[in-house]
Parts: C-alpha cells; sequence; structure tokens
C-alpha cells in the first residue's frame, strides 16, 4: 500500500515583467489578484533592455545594451514603489532586476524560480521597432517554459455620438 501523499501544495511564485508602463500596472494587478486566490508570491522583474541599432548593410539590426550604469538607479525607485503596493495587499513579494533582452531574461528568471506563472502586460508597439523585434510579450510567449497570461491593454471608452 502506497503511503498517502501530502495535500499540501510547493509555494506558488508568480513573476510580474514591468517596464513601468500602464500596462504593464494592469497585469500587476491581475497578478495580485491571482495570487491573492492561489495563495501565491510575486516577484517583479525589470530588466534594463536592450536597444535596437540599426546600422548600415551588412549589418542591419544590431541589438545592443546602451546602459551608462544608471538604469538600476533609476528603475529602482518605480520598482520598489510596485513591491510596496503589493505588500500592502499582505502578498508576500520581492524584486528583480536584470540587464539584456527582456524576454529571455524574463524566461530564466521564471525558471531560476520555478514560478508557476509569467504575467506581462501586452503593449501594442508598432512600427520599425515591432517589425524588427517583435512585441517583449510575443516574445515571452515563444521563449518560455511556463505558463505566461498577457494582459491586454485597457479597452478604450465608447464615444457615442
Amino acid at each position: 500500500m502506497n503511503a498517502p501523499r501530502s495535500v499540501t501544495s510547493p509555494t506558488r511564485t508568480i513573476l510580474v515583467g514591468s517596464d513601468f508602463s500602464e500596462e504593464a500596472d494592469r497585469a500587476l494587478s491581475w497578478a495580485v489578484d491571482l495570487a491573492e486566490r492561489m495563495g501565491a508570491a510575486i516577484e517583479v522583474a525589470h530588466v534594463n533592455a536592450a536597444q535596437a541599432v540599426v546600422l548600415p548593410p551588412p549589418i542591419d539590426v544590431l541589438p545592443v545594451a546602451l546602459t551608462t550604469g544608471s538604469g538600476d538607479e533609476t528603475a529602482t525607485a518605480p520598482l520598489a514603489a510596485r513591491v510596496a503596493s503589493v505588500a500592502q495587499r499582505g502578498i508576500p513579494v520581492s524584486s528583480w532586476m536584470g540587464e539584456g533582452d527582456p524576454a529571455i531574461a524574463l524566461k530564466e528568471r521564471a525558471d531560476e524560480l520555478g514560478a508557476s506563472l509569467v504575467v506581462v502586460g501586452s503593449r501594442g508597439s508598432s512600427g520599425l521597432a515591432h517589425v524588427l523585434l517583435g512585441s517583449v510579450a510575443e516574445r515571452v510567449i515563444r521563449h518560455a517554459t511556463r505558463p505566461v497570461l498577457v494582459v491586454p491593454r485597457a479597452p478604450a471608452p465608447r464615444h457615442d455620438p
């Protein structure tokens, strides 16, 4: 006869990617609601992104980290504010900052944490940047080895004539 299995579940963590935009804040709000229901912790992650530099042929596009060393300082306060807002809800919360390609960095961090879920906002990037790099949300989905929730932007208010 097999021994009874434990009913307790491992600690769940939701990784939330944030670029401090309105869309990212909506994603964090969704993650907070899910964490309350699941009894999960949240980690808010910010990645100082590599920028695309368009060069003449034959190179064309080259992703280059254009950090001046001040990226961490400029991200610390907004990241801390988001962590504090989650902590006020009584949810265990932490933060993490990385550098490089946001999609790859979030995938790697989710794997390190053993995250139950990755939550990101959709940010309708457009024009050349979207054609060359795709949106971060799309690339997170492509690279992820964990479930991903993409929170859409808020619908525009209707203005009936």
